[in-house]
C-alpha cells in the first residue's frame, strides 16, 4: 500500500487544482488509516515507513510566525541584505525551517526526498549555513522557488520571507513565481503580511480551509517541535 506519492503539475496556485489534489489525497490516505495498516503508529509510503504525526501527515501545513492573539514572535521579522543585493532574509523562519526538517527527518523521512525553498536568495543561503550544521541533513536540497520549477519532490518547506509592518510581499504576489506542485508542503511565513496580497491571502485560505495550522516560534529542538511529543495520527 502506498499512501504518500509523489505528482507532477505543471499549473499555478491561482486556480488551487494541485491543493485540491492534494486536499482528495490526504481524504484516501485517512479512509485508509482506518483500515489499520500498517498499523501502530508508522505509515507506509514510496520510500518505506514513517512516524505517522502531524508533521509528516499533512498534506498542507501553515507554519504561522504569528502568536495566536497576533504578535509577531522574536526573530521573525524580515531584514534587507547588508551587501546590498536587494534581497531580504529571516532568520527566525529559517530556524523554524531547520527545526521542521529534522523533525520529518527523525519521523523517518529520507533527507533526499525534502525540497526546501525560498523566493530570496539571500535567505536561501541562510537555510544552506542551518541545515549544514546537521549532518543528517546533508543531502535536504536547499533552492529558490524559480530554479525548481518543473522539477519534484516528496516533501516541500517553503520560507516566505517577508515580514513588514508596511504588508509588503514584494513578488510573493507574483502566481508565475508561486507554481510549486507536490504532495506534502509546509508554508513558513508571517501571515499578518502575506495575506495583503490578494493571491496570498487566497492561498493560505485554502491551507487554513483543507490543511493544518501550527503558530510556531524559532528556539530548540526540544520545544515545540520534539518529534517525540507530537501527537500520532495513527
Amino acid at each position: 500500500m502506498t499512501l504518500h506519492a509523489t505528482i507532477v503539475v505543471n499549473i499555478s496556485w491561482c486556480s488551487m487544482p494541485l491543493l485540491s489534489s492534494t486536499t482528495r489525497r490526504t481524504t484516501r490516505m485517512e479512509k485508509e488509516e482506518d483500515t489499520g495498516e500498517p498499523g501502530e503508529g508508522r505509515k507506509e509510503t514510496s520510500y518505506g515507513h514513517y512516524l505517522a504525526t502531524w508533521t509528516t501527515q499533512c498534506a498542507l501545513l501553515l507554519l504561522d510566525t504569528r502568536k495566536a492573539y497576533g504578535s509577531l514572535n522574536i526573530d521573525c521579522e524580515e531584514s534587507l541584505d547588508p551587501a546590498g543585493t536587494g534581497s531580504f532574509y529571516n532568520n527566525g523562519e529559517a530556524d523554524i525551517v531547520a527545526q521542521h526538517v529534522l523533525n520529518l527527518i527523525q519521523c523517518g523521512v529520507p533527507p533526499t526526498s525534502i525540497v526546501v525553498q525560498s523566493p530570496y536568495i539571500t535567505q536561501v543561503q541562510l537555510l544552506q549555513g542551518r541545515l549544514e550544521e546537521y549532518l543528517v541533513a546533508s543531502d535536504v536540497e536547499v533552492s529558490t522557488i524559480d530554479s525548481f520549477q518543473g522539477r519534484e519532490a516528496d516533501e516541500v518547506v517553503i520560507s516566505m520571507v517577508r515580514s513588514n509592518s508596511l504588508g509588503a510581499v514584494g513578488f510573493l504576489g507574483d502566481r508565475r513565481r508561486m507554481n510549486v506542485a507536490r504532495s506534502h508542503v509546509a508554508v513558513v511565513c508571517d501571515t499578518s503580511t502575506i495575506c495583503n496580497n490578494a493571491f496570498m491571502a487566497r492561498l493560505l485560505r485554502h491551507i487554513r480551509r483543507h490543511g493544518q495550522v501550527r503558530h510556531v516560534e524559532p528556539g530548540s529542538l526540544d520545544g515545540g517541535f520534539d518529534p517525540l511529543a507530537l501527537p500520532s495520527l495513527g
